[in-house]
């Protein structure tokens, strides 16, 4: 096969370590098997898996011990201690558990439903992703692949808002939705959740999307009346995100 004969993985010696990177997106692995599996899902399907990116331990970008993973890690035991459970229904995900419940709400997660906290897609995918959410369906346990699938099934852009959403909270920020801009969310400086308003409203989009000008100017000037500052989230290929700032200015008459 024409395929077998390129280089898929790459082993190098990186500050006296062996390493396997995957040469489609960048990350680097301990192990051959591993990176080729990452290889092969990133050609596949242009993106990332995220059972298997979690055991990267470098990137060509960034270096070792990748910052979101370590920051991710040491945010989630802040605040929430043990592993919750929640089920998936056609709704989304459905936390029943009262104290559960108040620790979510807590940390800036879910929407009050009745007697019971929905998770947006992106929250679920995000604390599942932490190791600190099971979910199940008819008593089974639902992977995160599958909640990947379930989540893109009914919103498009599901995986663009799962990579700024992991991004922000392995930051320490609390996100929240945002107020309809397209993908958005609003985002509130640490420590600043229950008690000030949210003081960012990020927008998103993928590398290579095209927004026009006058839609952004919109959405900064509704932000800007509101008192927010108005960021723009731009996902590269690899699912690296640059924040851009973005201000309205008006030259002088002349």
């Amino acid at each position: 096969m024409i395929r077998s004969m390129r280089k898929m993985v790459e082993q190098r010696e990186i500050e006296g370590r062996i390493l396997y990177i995957c040469l489609e997106c960048g990350f680097g692995y301990d192990n051959r098997q591993t990176a080729e599996r990452c290889e092969a899902w990133c050609s596949a399907h242009k993106s990332c898996n995220l059972e298997i990116t979690k055991n990267a331990i470098y990137s060509i970008r960034k270096g070792f011990t990748l910052p979101e993973t370590k920051q991710t890690t040491m945010h989630m035991a802040e605040e929430i201690p043990y592993v919750l459970t929640g089920r998936l229904t056609d709704e989304g995900i459905v936390i029943d558990d009262q104290k559960s419940q108040e620790e979510l709400k807590t940390g800036g997660y879910g929407e009050v439903l009745d007697d019971k906290l929905l998770l947006k897609d992106y929250e679920a995918m995000f604390l599942l992703y932490s190791g600190k959410l099971k979910v199940l369906e008819d008593e089974k346990e639902v992977s995160i692949d599958k909640m990947v699938s379930f989540a893109i099934s009914r919103d498009a852009n599901a995986w663009t808002r799962f990579l700024i959403y992991r991004d922000l909270r392995s930051r320490g920020y609390v996100v929240r939705e945002g107020f309809g801009f397209g993908v958005d969310f609003r985002v509130y400086d640490r420590g600043d959740y229950g008690s000030k308003s949210a003081k960012y409203v990020i927008c998103g989009l993928n590398e290579g999307t095209e927004m026009p000008i006058k839609d952004l100017s919109e959405v900064a000037s509704q932000a800007g009346r509101m008192g927010k500052e108005v960021v723009l989230a731009v996902i590269e290929r690899r699912g690296e995100i640059i924040y851009y700032k973005i201000q309205s200015w008006r030259p002088y008459n002349v």
